[in-house]
Order: structure tokens, then sequence, then C-alpha cells
């Protein structure tokens, strides 16, 4: 076999060096006399039996600990370490000279790549399994119109990834003199959705990320600012009245006019007639701010205010199962009320029907 190995080496042609940046090529003039000893020098320091060389698994070393690792790797690394000691030692003192150098912004930038690359898997995985669409907004100016084609709420998509019930996309519009989206409509239907998705659409743009839809226009929010009802608790002293007006009053010390205002359900806890004031005091005071934003609310009559938008969260024609879409309309009207009021025969017309039709029966 060192026969064998000898006459191997000897017909090799060519011997490539590197050192560093270095390269040399050189002729081989190794003779058959001494190729023997080439050969153990190479494999004798982690080989028992050079005759076994093609049976490395039967003649190779026990590997001593390097640093608690008994790998070949390692030991081959120590063995080269001993034919170059000028090499490594050059090694050495580049790494005792450079091991606390850092490159200004280097571990932002390593960990905001892995944040955008977790990113993109999350969004591509989520549009392949519910068949949806992530885009990267084109940016405009405050005061041009803003869109969003087929939105999506993000955590809706995850729950419903995979499953045979599809997720209902919406549109967003907003349009020059336009400043708060009035949403009304059914319990379930829709809102609370909608209102999470445009949220989630300035904040993620604002990220750099892509947004949920087909296409969006947006302007560069300057601020997301919500208020979402709070349930109340027994621990929390403070009334949910009051814990409204307290937090509007921190979201006043805020607001701008590129902020973008989300509310959902202000004032539930009182009176429908206070809940209106107090609704149409918010708006006021948020368009003076030129603030934008969506106020989804029971109450109908907040988007006859000034520079509001009327919207309806839909329901399927001649029943009162929701459709999840949230259309635009001239004016908020109780279609959800009417269609209960249809389905138990509670109109004005059908109760007197019946009363017509009670009062000939006693007659008869």
């Amino acid at each position: 076999m060192m026969r064998t190995l000898t006459s191997a080496l000897v017909q090799v042609q060519f011997y490539l060096t590197i050192n560093g940046r270095y390269v040399r090529v050189t002729t081989n003039q190794l003779a058959a006399s001494n190729s023997a000893e080439v050969a153990t020098k190479l494999f004798g320091p982690i080989m028992t039996d050079l005759s076994e060389l093609y049976r490395p698994n039967a003649s190779i070393k026990t590997a001593e600990a390097v640093n608690g690792d008994t790998s070949l790797q390692a030991n081959i690394v120590v063995q080269l370490h001993k034919l170059y000691p000028a090499v490594f030692a050059q090694l050495t003192t580049f790494y005792q000279q450079y091991q606390q150098y850092t490159v200004p912004g280097y571990e932002q930038v390593v960990t905001e790549l892995n944040w955008y690359l977790a990113v993109q898997r999350y969004t591509q995985r989520l549009a392949r399994m519910n068949q949806l669409n992530f885009v990267l907004p084109t940016l405009v100016e405050l005061g041009a119109p803003e869109r969003i084609e087929a939105g999506f709420d993000l955590e809706l998509a995850y729950v419903q990834a995979g499953k045979q019930t599809a997720v209902v996309p919406n549109d967003y519009v907003l349009n020059p003199n336009e400043q708060f989206l009035i949403v009304a409509g059914p319990n379930q239907g829709g809102k609370t959705t909608y209102i999470r998705m445009i949220g989630q659409a300035y904040y993620l743009e604002a990220l750099g990320m892509p947004i949920p839809g087909s296409r969006a226009t947006l302007h560069l929010a300057s601020h997301v600012l919500t208020h979402f009802e709070r349930q109340e608790k027994a621990t929390q002293l403070t009334g949910l009245l009051q814990h409204d007006i307290e937090r509007l009053a921190a979201l006043y010390q805020t607001v701008d006019e590129h902020s973008i205002v989300l509310m959902n359900e202000l004032f539930s806890s009182t009176t429908t007639v206070d809940a209106e004031k107090l609704g149409q005091l918010v708006l006021t005071h948020l368009t003076a701010k030129q603030a934008h934003g969506v106020y989804v609310t029971f109450l109908e009559s907040l988007a006859k205010l000034p520079h509001m938008v009327p919207m309806q969260a839909q329901i399927i024609a001649g029943t009162t199962t929701c459709a999840y879409k949230i259309y635009r309309c001239s004016e908020t009207v109780g279609t959800y009320a009417t269609s209960l009021l249809n389905k138990y025969q509670l109109t004005t017309k059908a109760i007197e029907r019946r009363l017509k039709h009670a009062s000939q029966s006693n007659h008869a």
C-alpha cells in the first residue's frame, strides 16, 4: 500500500500552495526515493498505519482532546499548527489585534436584516396559504388620495391560514378633504377587523415592510394612535367614561396633522345622547388638528359632521348574515336593524297587518 501511495505522489504534476493572499504553483520535483518521507510527513500525525491509508476508519489515531473537542477536524488543525507555526502566529496576532474591532452599525444591520427576512418568510407563507397578497405601498404627500386595495387583518389571516373559510379582503379609501371614516353596522360584522387592518398598514409602512393588500398608496404617518374599548374590571377603580376621557386627553397631547387616529366604540358606557355629544366634541377637536383616521361607532349621526365619510358593515341581502365587507354609503342607515325587523315581522307594516287581522278575527 505504501508503494501504491508513493507511486501516486510521484505522478502529481503540480502543487498549489496558498498563503494568505498569495498563491504559488510549482512543478512536482518529488522523486520516488523521498516520496515515502513526504507521505509520512503528511499523514503520519493522524494515521496509525500508513499501509491502511485506503481504510481511514480503521487506521485513524484516537483523537486527542482539543478544547474539549476530539473531532478529527480539530486534530488536523493542531497538526497544521505544528507544520506552519509562523502562519498560525500571524493568525493569533491578527485575532488579538482586532478581537474588539466593531463596524459602526453592523450589529443593527444584522438584527434588522434578520427581522426583515423573518417578515418576508412570514408574509410569503400567509400569502400562499390564504391566496392573499402583500405589497410595498407607494408613499404620497399628505392631502393626496390614499388607498388600500384588498387589504386584510394580519392576525385574522394567521388564524385562518390553511382553513376552508376564506379571509374577506376590504378596501380603504381616503380622498382629499376627507378626514375620518365613520364605520357603523352590526356586531361581529368586521368593523374592528377593518380598523385593525388600517392601523397595521400604516404601522408596517413606517417600518418599510410590505403591507396586506394588492395595491396601496399612503402617506407616512407620524403616529398611529388608538383608542379601543377597555373591559371594566373590579380592580380598576375608575369608571369606563373617566378612563375614556383620560386616554383621549393623553392622545390629544400627541396628535398632529400626520397622525392616524383609530377609535373603536367610544363612550359605550354612557347614554346615547351623551355619547353622541362627546363623539362630536372628539371628532371636532381631531379635525381641527388636521388628523385623519377611523371611528367605529353605533352612532350613525356622527357621519353627518364635516369631513366625515359614512361607511357600513354589509349584510347579505334579505338576511341577517354578515358579509364582512365594509363599504361606503351615502349615509349610515340601520340596514341590520331593518333586516332584524323584517326577519321577526316587527316592521310598522307587519305590526299593522297583524293588528288588522286580529281586529277582523274579533269581529267575526
